[in-house]
């Protein structure tokens, strides 16, 4: 557990890998929604592996906070999602910085066109926040959608995270010209 700038961080680890993490401006409610992503599971990152990889999984979330590339990424166990849950994590964790996705075009990557809500449903529950970088998914409008993250400061702290990484907006939508979208320009 580390703060940065007001803002807590926590990491859960097992087995020799991240099985979550979260953040907030509250250390015990940062642990509290980390142990609820858990689905009750025991908060711990004792022994020096699991310490090292919950110090790597915060560094990294404090560089995504600040708009930079992690230094190293942790190892996630992804063993707990479903395979649908998963797909959509691995296939949010390929947008790069400085580029968002929409919701539809995430469920057309996975093979699921009509699965949007799904999607958003899935990244609601992603216990991988900053790490699995579900900030830089938005509605299909470009405009930002939802976000869960910081305490209720959800959809202003959603745009802050993409500001810094260096997505474009244009008014209350994002730019065109920060859509990621590999693949998808010919089908539509």
């Amino acid at each position: 557990m580390a703060e940065m700038d007001g803002v807590w961080f926590a990491a859960s680890v097992s087995r020799g890998a991240v099985m979550g993490c979260a953040f907030s401006r509250d250390r015990d409610r940062a642990l509290s929604f980390l142990e609820g992503r858990l689905g009750g599971v025991a908060v711990s990152s004792r022994g020096d592996r699991g310490e090292g990889f919950a110090r790597i999984a915060v560094e990294a979330m404090q560089r995504r906070m600040r708009g930079l590339d992690p230094v190293e990424d942790p190892p996630l166990d992804l063993s707990r999602l479903t395979g649908f849950k998963r797909r959509v994590l691995e296939m949010v964790s390929r947008i790069p910085r400085g580029y968002v996705s929409t919701y539809r075009d995430v469920a057309s990557l996975i093979g699921c066109v009509k699965g949007y809500r799904a999607v958003g449903a899935a990244l609601r529950g992603n216990p991988f926040p900053l790490l699995i970088p579900c900030h830089r998914v938005v509605n299909s409008d470009l405009t930002i959608g939802g976000y869960t993250g910081l305490d209720g400061e959800g959809v202003w702290f959603k745009r802050r995270l993409l500001e810094v990484e260096g997505v474009k907006f244009r008014g209350r939508r994002v730019s065109a010209e920060s859509l990621w979208r590999p693949g998808l320009e010919e089908s539509r």
